[in-house]
């Protein structure tokens, strides 16, 4: 996995969390997306995903130890219960788009909140 950044003060989590598993550009991404900022998992990222040939689950979860790799994980912030942020979880590692890769998150900071697991399935290629 090759990580990316989302950019300074922009709203791209959930289109770079596409790039790193698609392997196309965030600017590709937003295009085919038709959205520059703000996305969500079930009307934009899951879609997206079935439309690139992968197969995904879509689970609610609250701790970060029922996370399977292979997924999207949306965060909550305790400050800004509106806002919710993107990052990928691969290799037991996250992926956030705003900070870099890092093994795990300080749990008073971040609360899992939901997650969108993905494979690619060969039969869709």
């Amino acid at each position: 996995m090759e990580y990316r950044s989302q950019g300074y003060k922009t709203k791209k989590c959930g289109q770079t969390v596409l790039s790193m598993i698609t392997g196309k550009s965030v600017t590709e991404i937003c295009k085919l997306l038709n959205k520059e900022e703000s996305t969500s998992i079930i009307k934009d990222l899951k879609p997206f995903l079935e439309s690139n040939g992968y197969d995904t689950s879509y689970k609610k979860v609250r701790t970060f130890e029922d996370i399977p790799n292979n997924s999207i994980v949306l965060l909550e912030f305790p400050d800004e219960s509106l806002n919710g942020h993107f990052t990928l979880k691969v290799d037991n590692e996250f992926y956030d788009p705003s900070v870099g890769v890092i093994s795990t998150y300080n749990k008073e900071t971040r609360l899992p909140h939901s997650y969108l697991n993905f494979k690619k399935n060969p039969l869709k290629d």
